[in-house]
C-alpha cells in the first residue's frame, strides 16, 4: 500500500510556502493529512517531508533498504520538531510500518501501526482518512497471518471511510479496495472479489497509467482471482499487462514483479505447463533473493513452490534442499501454527516418506499435528 504518491512530490514546497502561517492548517497528501503547525516547526517538518518523499520514490521503485534509511531519518527529524505523538510523526511512523511489512518484519510493523493508529484515532477521530489508512495496514498484517475474516472487517471499515472522504478513484481508496478483493478471493467469495478487483483495475489503468507499480499490483490481484475461477486466458492477459508495467518502469528486479511472476507460475501449474512454471518460479526466487533477502518469507514461498514442483515430478533429491530451506525460513518468520509453516512440515514429511525416511517423516507430521489450528486438522 502506498504512503505519499505523486501528489506528494510537492509536499515539501507546500510546507515551505506555509511557513508564514501561524495557525494550524492541513495539507492532504496522497490521502494522508500533513499538519502545518507553527513557524519554528514548519522548516523542520518541511525538511522531514522532503526526506520522506525521497523514501517513497525509493519504495515505489522497489529499493526497500534505501527507503528504510530515508524514512528513519525523516521520522527522527519529525519527532525532534513536533514530538512523538504529533499526527505528522504518526504518518512517518506509518511509512516505516508499511515498509517493515514488505520487509517481513511483522512485529515491528504491527507495533508502529498500532502507535500511529492510537495517535490518529485520538487526535483526528475514527472517520479520518489517516485512521482509515492505518486500519488498512493493520488488516494486511492480519491477512499475512491468514486471519482473513478479521482482515475483511477492518478493510470494509477503512474502504468506506476512504471512499467517502477521498472518492472511489483515489489511490488510497483503490489500494484498500484491492486489498479487500484479495481477502475475498482467499475466502473463496469470487463473485464479490471480481466486482471489486475489476473496478479497481480499470480505475488504476485509467488514472495511474501503465508506469505505476500500483497498476501492476491491481492487475496481479485480478489475474490471480481469474486464475482461481479457471479463466486462464483472461488471467494470463492480466499478468502480461502487469509485467509490461515493470518493463515500462525499467525496474527488472522490482519485488512486486516477483509476485506477478509467482502467480503467473501458479497459472502454469494449473495449465500443467510445469517446465514453464518452474522457470517462472526460479525467476521470482532470484528477484526476491536480491530485493528482499534470502531469509524473507516471500523468498521461502518461492522455494516452497519450486520444491513442490520438483517433488511432484519425483525429483526428490533436487526438491529436498528447497523444502528444508523454506521450512527453516517459515519457522523463523511465522508462529508455529501459521498455515505456511504447517504446509512446509507436511510436504517435507511427504518427501521424507517417499525417500524411505519414515521416522523423520513421522517427526515432522507429529509437529504439524501439535500446532495445527482446528480448521487445519485433517
Amino acid at each position: 500500500m502506498g504512503n505519499q504518491n505523486e501528489d506528494g512530490k510537492d509536499l515539501a514546497a507546500s510546507v515551505a510556502r506555509s511557513v508564514a502561517i501561524n495557525t494550524a492548517t492541513e495539507l492532504v497528501v496522497g490521502g494522508l493529512t500533513w499538519f502545518v503547525d507553527k513557524y519554528r516547526q514548519n522548516q523542520q517538518m518541511g525538511a522531514a517531508a522532503d526526506v520522506s518523499n525521497k523514501g517513497t520514490v525509493a519504495l515505489n521503485n522497489g529499493k526497500y533498504k534505501e527507503a528504510e534509511a530515508l524514512y528513519d531519518r525523516a521520522l527522527s527529524m519529525c519527532e525532534s520538531a513536533a514530538g512523538s505523538d504529533h499526527p505528522n510523526t504518526a504518518l512517518l511512523r506509518y511509512n516505516l510500518a508499511a515498509l517493515y511489512r514488505r520487509l517481513g518484519r511483522h512485529q515491528e510493523a504491527l507495533a508502529f501501526t498500532e502507535r500511529s493508529l492510537a495517535v490518529w484515532t485520538h487526535v483526528l477521530g475514527c472517520n479520518h482518512s489517516n485512521t482509515a489508512v492505518g486500519l488498512t495496514l493493520k488488516a494486511m498484517l492480519l491477512y499475512d497471518q491468514e486471519r482473513y475474516a478479521e482482515a475483511e472487517a477492518l478493510l470494509r471499515q477503512a474502504s468506506s471511510v476512504l471512499n467517502r472522504n477521498l472518492g472511489a478513484d483515489h489511490l488510497m481508496t483503490l489500494c484498500s479496495s484491492s486489498n479487500l478483493g484479495e481477502v475475498l478471493r482467499c475466502l473463496k467469495r469470487y463473485n464479490e472479489a471480481e466486482v471489486i478487483l475489476s473496478q479497481v483495475t480499470a480505475s488504476g489503468e485509467r488514472n495511474l497509467g501503465n508506469t505505476n507499480p500500483y497498476t501492476a499490483v491491481f492487475l496481479t490481484n485480478l489475474g490471480n482471482l481469474l486464475c482461481c475461477e479457471g479463466r486462464h486466458t483472461e488471467a494470463e492477459s492480466a499478468f502480461v499487462r502487469a509485467l509490461a508495467v515493470f518493463d515500462a518502469m525499467k525496474e527488472p528486479d522490482h519485488p512486486e514483479k516477483a509476485s506477478t511472476l509467482f502467480w503467473m507460475a501458479e497459472l502454469r501449474v494449473r495449465q500443467r505447463r510445469l517446465a514453464d512454471a518452474e522457470n517462472l518460479h526460479r525467476q521470482a526466487l532470484v528477484i526476491r533473493g536480491k530485493a528482499l533477502g534470502s531469509s524473507h518469507w516471500k523468498t521461502a514461498d518461492s522455494m516452497y513452490a519450486i520444491a513442490e514442483l520438483l517433488r511432484t515430478e519425483g525429483k526428490h533429491e533436487e526438491s529436498e534442499p528447497f523444502h528444508r530451506c523454506a521450512l527453516e525460513i517459515r519457522e523463523a518468520s511465522w508462529p508455529p501454527d501459521h498455515p505456511k509453516v504447517l504446509a512446509s512440515l507436511r510436504r517435507h514429511a511427504d518427501l521424507l516418506r517417499a525417500t524411505g525416511r519414515k521416522a523423520e517423516a513421522r517427526s515432522l507430521e507429529a509437529k504439524a499435528s501439535v500446532w495445527a489450528r482446528p480448521s487445519d486438522r485433517a
